[in-house]
């Protein structure tokens, strides 16, 4: 089988120059190499360069905003390899990564996309670096919510799961016929929920997808980029992340677990995405700027709703995805 590997990267050319390396020492050598440089960065470009010289099936492309969509779009219409591979620019894979990954989609036809565990290389934060094994990762519960902890690994592995984790992320071709992730989703930066978006069409069409601890990354982490803040909770990045994410669930999950998860988020939210009970306790600590947000979050989930319940219904009436080998009666 064919592997195409895509990295999209912006202004980390250490960490760039890491993961290539990392790459260029697999057991089992990519047959394609696709990096998505971001405008400007100047830096990348000569780091990978440098590392490629001599390198067959090895290319850059340069993209023209900074997102990480329209950078994996960009990267996937050029792919050609059975098997497509995502990562990040301050990944670091071991040399048998794509070895794993490839034996796993030659062991089971009806296998869609595989991924893992990424270790986050933090030292000064034990408790993100060395979690314990979670019971559940990837997965829905009974209301629809979808539980993370793709960096701590699994209990019981391998798993068959319902998303992957971006940086760590691979999925047979055919599985994902179309190869591009919805365009409703470019903003700036390093949106997330994309992964999302091709997982769940994998698994809707009915092929499985797997979680193996064993085919893992080591993640470094490196520096967030302009316009993809993560800190402040009604930034335009902020209020774009939570319409994609209830975009996301509206426009693949049943209407009935939309609502409850977007009803729990506007009610209640988190510290980074507060919901409307988290805005008015902000009221009694002065903090009158948490309302407004979680009032701003609110409007941009609803329209996410709206706009992905709109999808959803051209999705089922003009669009008919060829069958997995598996498919699950609707």
């Amino acid at each position: 089988m064919n592997i195409s590997v895509i990295i999209p990267t912006m202004n980390r050319s250490e960490d760039l120059r890491r993961c290539l390396g990392a790459l260029m020492a697999q057991d089992r050598p990519a047959d394609e190499v696709i990096v998505i440089i971001g405008p400007g960065d100047t830096a990348a470009m000569g780091v990978f360069e440098e590392v490629s010289a001599g390198m067959r099936g090895w290319r850059s492309i340069p993209a023209a905003r900074p997102s990480v969509v329209e950078a994996l779009n960009l990267g996937l219409a050029e792919a050609r390899g059975d098997i497509i591979v995502m990562t990040d620019d301050d990944a670091e894979a071991p040399p048998v990564w794509l070895q794993r990954i490839e034996q796993w989609f030659l062991r089971d036809e009806k296998i869609g996309a595989v991924g893992g565990r990424d270790h986050l290389m933090l030292p000064d934060e034990l408790w993100l670096a060395n979690p314990p094994p979670a019971k559940h990762v990837g997965q829905f519960n009974w209301y629809g919510w979808l539980s993370g902890n793709h960096h701590c690994g699994v209990l019981k592995s391998p798993l068959e799961v319902d998303v992957l984790k971006g940086v760590n992320l691979s999925f047979r071709r055919m599985a994902f016929p179309k190869v591009i992730i919805d365009p409703y989703l470019i903003s700036s930066g390093a949106e997330v929920g994309w992964e999302m978006d091709i997982c769940l069409v994998i698994r809707q069409s009915g092929w499985k997808i797997i979680y193996d601890n064993d085919v893992f990354v080591r993640h470094h982490v490196g520096q967030r980029t302009a316009g993809d803040d993560r800190v402040e909770i009604a930034s335009p990045a902020a209020l774009r992340r939570a319409q994609n994410g209830s975009y996301l669930l509206a426009k693949h999950q049943p209407m009935g677990q939309t609502l409850a998860v977007v009803s729990r988020s506007v009610a209640v939210g988190s510290k980074r995405q507060p919901g409307l009970l988290r805005g008015l306790a902000g009221l009694f600590m002065g903090r009158i700027d948490r309302i407004s947000a979680a009032w701003r979050l609110a409007l941009a989930q609803a329209g996410g709703v709206r706009d992905g319940r709109r999808e959803r219904r051209k999705h089922q009436s003009f669009e008919i995805l060829p069958p997995g080998p598996n498919l699950r009666t609707p």
